[in-house]
């Protein structure tokens, strides 16, 4: 007997997931590689498009 869970889980197969898992694993990949990256404010860009 399956739980509600399972009967919600059970209909997808293991290529419906894929796509959902990679994009996920790569936005991971990406997010912590830039973890530490202070970005440009738009002000900041002004003035060094000014120079």
């Amino acid at each position: 007997m399956l739980n509600a869970f399972q009967r919600l889980i059970y209909p997808l197969k293991k290529k419906e997931w894929f796509p959902i898992l990679l994009i996920l694993v790569l936005a991971c990949c990406l997010y912590f590689y830039r973890i530490n990256f202070r970005g440009l404010w738009i002000d900041e860009f002004f003035s060094i498009l000014e120079i």
